[in-house]
């Protein structure tokens, strides 16, 4: 037999070991949880709410001081604003037409004001 069938049996025999070997290391790793609570921004007021994930149901989310769905989901951009979801801008344009908002509608930022 030449080396080169002996390095492809070598081969053959070490890569179950090596797929099961990552398998396992990558299941010993601990997963990082979830987040208890997400940053909402009621956009027609500007108020900062924090939801518990059980607490939403939709987005956007109702608020409960006025029954309407003006709750969205926020992030903190590089300037260190609250800024809307990218996501969901079409959404509060389309909520801008029907209520003043609280947040800058083209930049989606929060006014903290």
């Amino acid at each position: 037999m030449s080396y080169a069938k002996y390095a492809k049996y070598a081969i053959i025999g070490l890569a179950p070991l090596v797929l099961i070997y990552g398998v396992w290391t990558s299941l010993q790793q601990g997963r990082s949880p979830l987040p208890d609570s997400y940053t909402f921004v009621d956009v027609e007021t500007g108020d900062v709410v924090y939801l518990k994930r059980n607490e939403i149901r939709f987005i956007p989310e109702k608020n409960d001081r006025n029954d309407l769905q003006t709750l969205f989901p926020v992030s903190v951009n590089h300037d260190g604003q609250y800024a809307v979801e990218d996501r969901y801008h079409n959404d509060v344009r389309k909520l801008a037409e029907q209520i003043p908002l609280k947040i800058n509608a083209e930049p989606f930022l929060v006014d903290m004001k």
